[in-house]
């Protein structure tokens, strides 16, 4: 696809920024919640990270050829389900914890 040169930075920074406190919020409930519970949060990211792939690979991919553009909505829509998957573990790591403590 194309877009500004900012607009690729912005999108990195921002991937890593979510992906950074993820990580942390979910060794922080490691440690005070247990493992298993916790370990929902784990699996957010593994599905987040496979999201930002399949969104950096649909930046890439199809520039230039009319032919393979057709595959972005196929690439992006992947990386939506994975971020809809994503929300899932986290919710479902967030609804353990609470059941945990009531």
């Amino acid at each position: 696809m194309a877009m500004e040169s900012e607009v690729f930075l912005l999108i990195l920074v921002g991937f890593a920024l979510v992906f950074t406190l993820s990580f942390f919020a979910g060794r922080t409930l490691i440690k005070r919640t247990e493992p298993t519970a916790a370990m929902w949060f784990y699996r957010q990211q593994y599905a987040l990270l496979a999201c930002f792939v399949f969104f950096i690979c649909s930046l890439f991919v199809g520039s230039g050829d009319v032919y393979l553009s057709g595959i972005n909505p196929l690439i992006v829509g992947c990386a939506g389900i994975c971020w809809a998957i994503s929300v899932l573990f986290m919710l479902i790591g967030i609804y353990r914890i609470l059941s945990m403590e009531m």
